[in-house]
């Protein structure tokens, strides 16, 4: 291939933008690349897209000239060779400027195109080969872009949990019941392995200005394993009788204040679940929520949920609830974060184990620099449920809990904008009827998207 290209009115239109129709020039590749650069940068796309051609002419595998073809195309809204440039100049590309660059210049045409689900994976892709933490940077914020102006959102999780006590069961074998004490060798906890995996898919509408409306489907289910010792204790346990699973379907109107400091929700959701294989419940809510900034470091929120619940194992533990709560969120000097959640609760039924009223308090505090390359949150949640009617017992049952742990967000191990979350979850329940005693402690492992 010659060293040199004859480049003769194209290359001095270009540059003197006058009509020099017979003047002639030669450049190296090298300086018709730096000339491509430069045009492309100077907002001239047409005659940068005229000199990249050539240059592919020349070399069909020249990265540079694919990307300045991608970034002149695109400014010119030839969506289609503007992609099919960037993602060659991905594949061909090297150099971790040159594959960054290719990235972000695809995610932007398919951006442009309309196609924003796959710009969000390129921008991943391109905060993922970033050379330095500026470019990264670059990429994340283009990310959130893309993200706030795509009605399509797609969610996935997946989680596993080793549990002291996947059954829920009591820590003793005995309850007094008028006067008399039973005993019960299998209401015993056993231990085991959660693995849950769900998803979901929402589309939005815009309805306004500041305010949409949101379609959202999703599904989850957790199965388990149970360990060895669980086997050993109760034999005739399985597994399978612990699995549950939920589909859900969902409407929500939005709105923004016009100052962006506020915002309400009013979401109608309706659900079914399954336990063990069998269908356990439908339910059906309604609920609203507000929250505003109150100033530069301070949020507040309110919101009201009804839900009504219609049991399909058995009807009798058909219910209905009604809940308030309010959340306070707090970016700390520091640069340390703290929300509080406080909630109240009432659920009527006609059976006493389920008809109660529930009081519960929050606190999440999150640090903000990270410590040993990871995120750290510190959650502590109490809660106290009080029953309307003595079941089993001549008194209510009254029940307070507590649960603590911590969750690690392993930043030093994050793929395309995905890091492993760490948790040590460990929670106790304590009831004036002994059969309700539990105690649990779970080392969770799920993924978490951090932009």
């Amino acid at each position: 291939m010659m060293r040199h290209l004859w480049v003769a009115t194209l290359l001095l239109g270009v540059m003197l933008m006058a009509p020099l129709a017979r003047a002639e020039m030669r450049l190296s590749l090298e300086d018709s690349r730096v000339l491509a650069i430069g045009l492309v940068q100077g907002g001239q796309p047409k005659a940068a897209r005229a000199v990249a051609l050539v240059l592919l002419q020349a070399d069909p595998q020249d990265v540079t000239a694919l990307i300045v073809l991608a970034r002149s195309a695109r400014a010119l809204g030839r969506s289609d060779e503007a992609i099919a440039a960037g993602r060659q100049a991905f594949r061909l590309a090297s150099s971790g400027d040159d594959r960054f660059s290719a990235a972000l210049v695809t995610a932007q045409a398919l951006s442009a195109a309309d196609r924003k689900t796959r710009a969000q994976l390129w921008l991943r892709r391109a905060a993922e080969v970033a050379p330095d933490a500026q470019r990264r940077a670059v990429a994340v914020r283009d990310f959130a872009y893309v993200k706030s102006r795509n009605p399509l959102s797609a969610q996935l999780s997946f989680s596993t949990a080793p549990s002291s006590n996947i059954n829920g069961g009591p820590t003793t074998t005995s309850v007094v019941i008028g006067g008399f004490e039973f005993f019960n060798p299998d209401a015993v906890p056993l231990s085991g392995l959660g693995v849950s995996l769900g998803g979901s898919l929402g589309y939005r509408i815009e309805t306004g200005a500041q305010s949409h409306l949101r379609f959202g489907v999703s599904a989850k289910t957790t199965q388990y394993v149970l360990s060895d010792s669980a086997r050993a204790d109760v034999p005739e346990a399985r597994a399978s009788d612990y699995a549950t699973a939920g589909v859900g379907a969902s409407v929500t109107w939005s709105r923004v204040q016009a100052d962006r400091r506020g915002r309400a929700q009013v979401t109608l959701a309706v659900g079914q679940d399954w336990s063990g294989g069998a269908v356990l419940a439908r339910d059906i809510s309604l609920s609203g929520q507000v929250d505003r900034a109150v100033n530069q470091t301070d949020r507040l929120g309110f919101h009201l949920t009804g839900t009504r619940t219609q049991r399909l194992d058995e009807d009798l533990r058909s219910s209905e609830k009604i809940e308030t709560g309010l959340h306070w969120m707090r970016a700390l000097p520091s640069g340390d974060g703290l929300v509080v959640r406080a909630t109240l609760a009432t659920t009527w039924s006609d059976a006493a184990s389920i008809a109660h009223r529930a009081a519960g308090v929050g606190i999440e505090y999150q640090i903000g620099r990270p410590l040993a390359g990871m995120d750290v949150a510190l959650i502590l949640n109490l809660d106290a449920r009080d029953y309307a009617r003595p079941l089993y017992t001549v008194v209510a049952r009254e029940d307070l809990g507590v649960e603590a742990g911590v969750m690690l967000t392993l930043r030093r191990v994050e793929t395309y904008g995905f890091a492993p979350q760490l948790g040590v979850v460990a929670s106790r329940t304590r009831s004036n009827v002994a059969m309700f005693d539990t105690e649990r402690v779970e080392v969770r492992l799920s993924v978490k998207s951090v932009f």
